[in-house]
């Protein structure tokens, strides 16, 4: 889950309040001396009080016009600075035109700076890009000293860039600074790494504050959740619980998104009791990260009524309860909660249609698929990569090869490696061996050095007991130095979840494990299932006999 918003945001709108309150000779940053006569006074007074009340950015054109015939553009008086923070930064600006005003302003302050590299780290203005060319350039100048809330805005720029080696000397210049300890910059540090996938950076940073606030922890755990790291972020929520701070919304959406990743149930449902007991308030987006974690622990009818009882249903919250049905195999379900969406007039969007031909696929509904896929085309859906890869997933698990396969050579879209190892899975259960080949060159083309796609075309060739090709697959994966990355699972067990790595010895009762573990295989072997020796002989991910496997170890702990 990721349709949360930014928590740095919450203390951003702080930040303004504050930085845009300036007194008149603060934000000019001019002499007393300098001061304009009664009269201009008494015009530019009048301009700032039409300029917080403007409804539209045509409004503003006009008292700007006002500014340019009265002499009072070119100085960093306090009408001018007022103007600039309306345009950069309001909803109604235009923080294009505050650029080509501000370039016009002889020795800008450092409100007037900080005004336009804020303006371009708010997502949908100028490239955020120019946030931190903005800083640079006042650096060289050297007319403004950069204060914290010029380290807050350049940094949030530099995350919505994802310019992480702008970031990092950013962070330089502050440690510089007099303000390397100000909680707020050092808050909006941990969010610029997380926001560039940066999460070592993220927590150095966070290790390094002396005061840590809701925004950093949420930051923090936000940042794991994203990454993929669940078990990291799941001890961090702990860690801040036993810290005292009090988790809010979007904290505990990002909780929830990791406990659907790791499969912590138990601490899923504390989280959402949690919910209840506080009586935090359940929006559609809490909402949703709940009916997908409940759906992703295999709790889905706990889901279902969740998304039931909901008060308000967005099309991000049908899309996951479809998802979820699709995922269990329930595909008509799924089909029928898609025509209710329909029935309610709720927006379809390409992930809705992604969800939907997953269901299709899962359930063998190739017709209904079909249908779905022209539907979605009809309602001015491009089809994206991923909709072409249900609709091959859907004609391979009906046993349609040939057609999936002429399916993909005639896409509009270059194949990618997801496209080809669903096919030559496909050609391996069907026998095919011919077609199989054809499909395994083009997988190792497009991707040389993944240890997995190796591994499925060996299959191929053991599934028919080509142990010579087999070999052959075996050698040019040792010349290319292409290893197989281990399987990997999880189970959770009073709140902790354990993850297990195939062959891994590093757990403190691994061997009391295997040796279970042994014994079971043993027992299965003996019973007649004698896949581990004929069907594959690199099989070392994703197929019948590592998923037994990790099944079976997480039964044994």
């Amino acid at each position: 889950m990721n349709g949360h918003h930014d928590s740095t945001d919450r203390e951003d709108e702080e930040d303004l309040h504050v930085s845009a309150s300036p007194t008149a000779s603060e934000a000019a940053g001019i002499d007393s001396s300098a001061a304009s006569s009664s009269k201009s006074m008494n015009l530019e007074e009048r301009l700032v009080a039409l300029l917080g009340a403007c409804p539209s950015m045509r409004v503003v054109l006009q008292i700007h016009a006002q500014v340019i015939t009265n002499g009072l553009s070119k100085q960093p008086n306090f009408l001018t600075s007022r103007f600039i923070a309306f345009c950069s930064s309001s909803p109604l600006g235009d923080v294009r035109y505050a650029r080509a005003v501000f370039d016009r302003v002889v020795r800008p302050s450092v409100f007037l700076w900080n005004s336009m590299i804020r303006g371009c780290s708010i997502t949908g203005n100028l490239a955020a890009n120019d946030g931190f060319s903005l800083y640079k350039r006042m650096h060289s100048e050297n007319e403004a000293k950069p204060n914290s809330f010029t380290f807050n805005f350049v940094l949030k720029a530099c995350g919505a860039a994802v310019a992480v080696e702008e970031g990092k000397e950013v962070h330089a210049h502050v440690a510089k600074s007099g303000c390397f300890w100000s909680p707020h910059v050092r808050t909006t540090m941990v969010s610029m790494y997380v926001k560039c996938g940066e999460v070592s950076d993220a927590q150095q940073a966070f290790d390094e504050m002396t005061e840590r606030s809701l925004v950093a922890w949420s930051a923090l755990v936000s940042g794991y959740a994203s990454a993929g790291m669940a078990t990291k972020a799941l001890d961090l929520f702990r860690d801040m619980q036993l810290a005292g701070v009090t988790p809010d919304e979007v904290t505990l959406v990002s909780v929830i998104s990791a406990c659907a990743q790791a499969g912590a149930l138990e601490m899923g449902r504390w989280v959402h009791a949690y919910v209840e007991k506080r009586t935090v308030q359940l929006d559609v987006v809490l909402g949703t990260a709940l009916v997908d974690m409940y759906a992703k622990c295999g709790c889905i009818e706990t889901a279902r009524q969740l998304f039931v009882e909901m008060p308000r249903r967005d099309t991000m919250l049908w899309t996951c309860m479809i998802m979820g049905l699709a995922a269990h195999g329930l595909a008509c379900d799924a089909l029928e909660v898609f025509s209710q969406m329909k029935l309610e007039n709720v927006r379809q969007d390409a992930v809705t249609f992604i969800a939907v031909l997953s269901a299709c696929a899962h359930g063998g509904l190739v017709a209904e698929g079909k249908s779905c896929f022209d539907m979605m085309m009809k309602n001015g859906i491009s089809p994206q990569m991923e909709h072409y890869a249900c609709m091959v997933d859907l004609l391979c698990r009906a046993g349609q090869v040939d057609e999936a396969y002429e399916f993909v050579r005639g896409m509009p879209l270059k194949p990618n490696a997801v496209m080809w190892r669903t096919l030559l899975v496909a050609c391996r259960n069907s026998g095919d061996v011919t077609m199989g080949e054809a499909i395994g060159k083009c997988l190792l083309e497009a991707e040389p050095f993944s240890g997995e796609n190796y591994v499925l075309f060996s299959n191929l060739y053991a599934a028919c007991s080509r142990w010579e090709e087999v070999g052959i697959v075996r050698k040019m994966m040792k010349q290319r130095r292409v290893k197989a990355n281990p399987g990997c699972s999880s189970v959770e067990i009073d709140g902790v979840v354990h993850e297990f790595l195939k062959w891994d010895e590093s757990y403190p009762r691994a061997k009391e494990l295997y040796s279970v573990l042994h014994h079971l295989m043993l027992a299965v072997r003996s019973g007649g299932y004698d896949e581990f020796r004929t069907s594959a002989v690199l099989r070392d991910i994703g197929d019948e006999g590592d998923f037994l496997s990790e099944r079976t170890a997480k039964r044994c702990f």
